[in-house]
């Protein structure tokens, strides 16, 4: 099996085993497009960080045909990368359509920034695929969006969605940072900072059968979390007191991140997120800022 790797740049950095050298996602996705199962290939998109107001595009992928062996995985090439901070790398950005819009099963995002100030119902991420793959290490932004900051669709049938971070937008009628409506998705090590409008929720959804563990939830206009009956809640936190399941927090505050108004939202010290989740070492072991755990 071969891996395909392709680029995502401004001065034509060379692809590999057949993959091509683009200046747009979405000319890529169009281009690329094929039948990995058939063709007995993956396929990696490797992003570089040439756009420093960031790449205004939006991407639907869809009609790919993958597989668990066949998968695609879009990742920010090898030092340019964000490292948990925002605009320190490589980031996509619309004001329009959702900004990166899967709808192929067996997608994985890593290490990216994607950011959506569309004042409509558009979002940075939706997923309307029966597999989700895995999104890891991401910053998700919404900013002026009176929708979402990313939604996982109805369809979904599985999912691992883990060490990232989400902003929400301020807009009065913005609906959710995170909605979860797909069924057995992991959820782990995702904060879900809010913009604190007045019908903002934190996580929210229908699905009944999904897992988070080790989530925050701060400043959001209505509740930190609201509905997912039935979705299994491990160790997770809130500001309000909508947290639940073992080990839940409730009452976090400001100082409880290490540096909150400069964007670090590292557990402080003497916090009570401090050393406050459970060991998921051997799941993964690189955190959002690329630091690797013990």
């Amino acid at each position: 099996m071969a891996i395909v790797v392709s680029t995502l740049s401004l001065t034509s950095v060379p692809g590999q085993n057949g993959g091509g050298s683009y200046a747009l996602m979405s000319t890529w996705e169009a281009a690329e497009q094929t039948d990995l199962v058939a063709d007995g290939d993956s396929h990696v998109l490797e992003c570089y960080n040439d756009w420093p107001a960031g790449l205004d595009d939006s991407v639907l992928i869809a009609d790919w045909v993958t597989g668990a062996s066949n998968d695609i995985t879009v990742r920010a090439a090898t030092g340019e990368g964000h490292n948990g901070i925002e605009g320190a790398g490589f980031f996509l950005s619309h004001s329009n359509d959702n900004t990166i819009d899967i709808a192929t099963s067996y997608v994985n995002l890593q290490n990216l920034e994607i950011v959506n100030t569309s004042t409509g119902a558009a979002r940075a991420l939706f997923v309307n695929a029966t597999i989700m793959g895995v999104i890891e290490r991401c910053i998700f932004t919404s900013k002026t969006s009176n929708s979402e900051c990313v939604l996982l669709n109805e369809i979904i049938e599985e999912g691992i969605f883990r060490n990232s971070l989400l902003f929400g937008s301020s807009a009065t009628n913005f609906n959710s940072t995170c909605r979860i409506n797909g069924s057995l998705i992991v959820m782990s090590n995702v904060t879900v900072i809010g913009g604190g409008g007045n019908s903002q929720r934190g996580f929210a959804g229908n699905s009944s059968d999904s897992t988070l563990t080790n989530c925050i939830a701060f400043n959001n206009g209505n509740n930190d979390y609201e509905g997912l009956a039935g979705t299994t809640f491990i160790n997770c936190a809130s500001e309000d007191n909508t947290a639940s399941g073992t080990g839940a927090i409730t009452g976090v505050v400001e100082g409880d991140f290490k540096d909150f108004a400069g964007g670090d939202y590292t557990p402080s010290v003497g916090g009570v997120l401090e050393n406050a989740g459970v060991d998921l070492s051997g799941d993964f072991t690189d955190d959002i800022t690329g630091f690797t755990r013990g």
